[in-house]
């Protein structure tokens, strides 16, 4: 519950479940490795939502 109260007072983040999975991924990878992947889930959400190739 945290995680809702600190991103509706200062208006960025990504909400509870935001705040939970990055608190998640930070705990178990650092933020180097939560990072990467955060990039990574975005990069495929973003081909599937597109349909268009990352690569080209």
């Amino acid at each position: 519950m945290e995680y809702y109260k600190q991103s509706t007072l200062t208006g960025t983040g990504g909400g509870w479940l935001g705040g939970v999975l990055t608190s998640f991924l930070t705990i178990g990878l650092g933020k180097p490795g939560a990072f990467l992947i955060l990039v990574v889930l975005f990069i495929i959400c973003m081909v599937c939502i597109t349909e268009r190739s990352f690569v080209s």
